[in-house]
């Protein structure tokens, strides 16, 4: 069975195909059918698998009735080992806000679902709940560790510490704002300079080119009264 997941399709699928063997994978499917994937794992062994077609056309297959199939029948010929139930002891489990990501909070959150975060980054409040913290992505930050914890975790402002300090350290052979403002005000000086003295020349092309088209006019003429003339 696929470990941690409710009884959909693919969890059938791989019960039918592999039993008795605990699983993680995921299936994938494109655009009209174009591409089959599946990528899964046991305990020693991990497979991806593509199933498609070389001209981009579709093929009719999902990720669980195409890629899977070809995963399952491929690790069926291989000694698996099941994962193992024992979360690592970096890893903890905190219920989140399906849809924003934030710290679940009872009462408030309206589909609340756990997910695992390497301890220390688990989101930290829900401001739309009126926690602390800011909402959805904002909330990710440096956590507490769990009770069950010895090691002591960094706070939230010492992370942010940490973090802009990297910025600022990247940011020290950056161009300050006011060269790059002299830069850009030199480089649009230095372009309208070309182009007047671009637009110069062809004012004075254009002026040569009616003065000899003024004498070629003149010279016509004069040859035809010449020729009237006689």
């Amino acid at each position: 069975a696929v470990q941690g997941c409710t009884q959909t399709p693919v969890v059938r699928a791989l019960q039918t195909l592999l039993p008795g063997v605990q699983l993680a994978g995921k299936t994938g499917t494109t655009n009209d059918y174009r591409d089959s994937w599946f990528a899964g794992f046991s305990g020693n062994y991990l497979g991806l698998v593509w199933v498609g077609n070389d001209a981009n056309k579709s093929t009719g297959l999902t990720g669980s009735s195409g890629a899977l199939r070809v995963w399952a029948k491929v690790m069926a010929d291989l000694d698996l080992q099941s994962l193992s139930d024992q979360i690592p002891s970096n890893v903890q489990q905190v219920q989140v806000d399906a849809a924003s990501g934030a710290l679940a909070v009872q009462g408030c959150t309206q589909t609340p679902v756990v997910r695992a975060f390497v301890k220390g980054y688990a989101p930290l409040g829900n401001s739309a709940c009126g926690q602390g913290g800011v909402a959805s992505l904002g909330d990710i930050g440096r956590a507490e560790p769990n009770n069950n914890s010895s090691s002591s975790t960094p706070s939230l402002s010492s992370w942010l510490e940490r973090l802009f300090k990297n910025n600022k350290q990247g940011g020290d052979n950056q161009t300050k704002p006011d060269q790059a403002s002299n830069s850009t005000q030199q480089g649009s000086e230095k372009a309208g300079k070309a182009q007047s003295q671009s637009s110069s020349k062809l004012k004075k092309v254009t002026i040569k080119q009616e003065q000899k088209e003024k004498k070629r006019k003149e010279a016509r003429i004069e040859q035809q009264q010449g020729s009237g003339a006689r």
